[in-house]
């Protein structure tokens, strides 16, 4: 099993977390991947071509501080 980060996008302060998931899935489809769908409380699913499993996911960086 492997765990490597292949892509990473900071999303801008008050985004919008789902379309930006949702968007994500729709460009893996696009692109030729068989994508799972989203859950209504998930932040990822999972895609798979020719053998090959990925997770696209949003995370929050534990390194960066939250402002309130």
């Amino acid at each position: 099993m492997y765990s490597q980060l292949l892509e990473l996008t900071e999303l801008p302060s008050g985004a919008d977390q789902r379309a930006a998931l949702v968007a994500a899935r729709e460009a893996r489809i696009a692109d030729g991947w068989q994508a799972d769908e989203i859950g209504p409380r998930c932040a990822q699913f999972f895609a798979t071509r020719g053998g090959e499993r990925v997770v696209v996911g949003i995370e929050r960086d534990p390194t960066r501080k939250i402002h309130r």
